[in-house]
């Protein structure tokens, strides 16, 4: 059994820079934890400290609620693997694997077993007598991914693994590693910046900004309920359009009126909502795949014209510009329109996501717009 908690865990670095900020997070047993995010937002930073590779300036980290701060790193049995391999250029992909357990002392018999162990189990039995420079990038991951499975540490820590693979083996190797760890069931953490690995990998995804996990949930909870705007335009390709307006009670009904139109918003969605008096700022959010577009006709929701299509096989990405010069993005496998075309778009009550405006200094609106329904 293999637990971490991170309580309160900040990390500030000399300059004053602040990487990680009050992070609080449990990861369970044999639970493979995605932590995503864009560059320099702190999550390389977390694995580091759970690693004992960066010293933590407040908070405690746990591993079997045992305090590991002051651990060193070769006491706390967690195998790392780095986005640059890290493999000994000199020695063979056996010796490579062998390494770890010599360092422990392990009989030589016992050594050779768990390196023939490993190397079947991620398919480089044909490669133990080659070196890292005769290798693919894809071959010398799995090496690198063999040596942490090796010695069967009690967690594993996976930093950006895959960033310097190409895009087709990147996708060979997050579907070898999913199985990797139905089987081995060992607790994982997996580092990334690219949301659809960690949306595929993850039993939970944790996103994080500025060193603050903003939700951390099923890679579904964090698809269909960002809890805020930060999340909804992170997760997603394309990122879910906004559109800034307000919340009217007109009528018995509640309606979201914006410069590109108004909306009706339907019983089973407004239920979820507090009714305003007057108006209240909002911001409506519905995702490309959700958006529905046809060709204008009278009493139209919201319109707009065609700025551009983008044919891409099975669905086409259709940019469209509204009155108020805003612009949406639809992902449809069936609409036919041109550039051009003036078209109206409307969605689904359960497709509408509503968010609190949230305004800095300038007047501006932020990403941390908390979720209202």
């Amino acid at each position: 059994m293999t637990t971490v908690v991170f309580d309160r865990v900040s990390k500030e670095f000399a300059q004053g820079t602040r990487a990680v900020d009050d992070l609080t997070l449990n990861v369970d047993d044999g639970e493979f934890l995605a932590l995503v995010g864009p560059s320099g937002c702190g999550k390389s930073t977390s694995l580091r400290m759970l690693a004992g590779l960066e010293s933590v300036t407040s908070g405690t980290i746990r591993i079997d609620d045992a305090v590991v701060n002051r651990v060193k790193p070769k006491d706390r049995d967690i195998a790392m693997v780095f986005q640059d391999f890290a493999l000994y250029p000199h020695l063979t992909v056996r010796e490579n694997l062998a390494f770890p357990l010599h360092l422990r002392r392990k009989p030589k018999s016992q050594i050779a077993d768990r390196v023939r162990w490993a190397a079947e189990k991620i398919g480089i039995l044909d490669l133990l007598d080659r070196r890292p420079a005769t290798l693919s990038g894809g071959q010398r991951q799995r090496v690198a991914l063999g040596r942490a499975i090796v010695r069967e540490p009690r967690l594993f820590l996976f930093d950006e693994p895959f960033s310097n693979l190409d895009p087709m083996s990147r996708v060979t190797m997050r579907t070898e590693l999913k199985q990797l760890h139905r089987e081995l069931n060992t607790t994982t953490i997996h580092v990334t910046h690219d949301q659809e690995e960690a949306m595929v990998l993850g039993d939970r995804v944790a996103v994080m900004h500025r060193g603050v996990v903003h939700q951390c949930g099923s890679p579904q909870q964090i698809f269909c309920r960002p809890a805020d705007l930060l999340v909804a335009q992170f997760v997603g390709n394309p990122p879910m359009n906004t559109l800034e307006g307000e919340l009217v009670a007109r009528d018995s009904q509640l309606w979201f009126h914006g410069k590109g139109g108004d909306w009706q918003v339907p019983q089973d969605c407004a239920q979820h909502l507090r009714e305003p008096t007057g108006s209240q700022p909002v911001i409506l959010g519905v995702r490309p795949e959700h958006v529905v577009v046809g060709k204008c006709d009278t009493g139209s929701m919201f319109e707009g014209i065609v700025e551009s299509v983008e044919w891409l096989g099975p669905y086409s990405d259709i940019a469209i510009v509204l009155a108020d010069r805003q612009r949406i993005y639809c992902r449809s496998h069936t609409c036919q329109v041109a550039t051009g075309d003036k078209v109206r778009w409307s969605l689904a009550p359960h497709d509408a996501h509503f968010f609190e405006p949230n305004i800095d200094d300038h007047g501006d609106v932020t990403h941390y717009g908390r979720r209202l329904n």
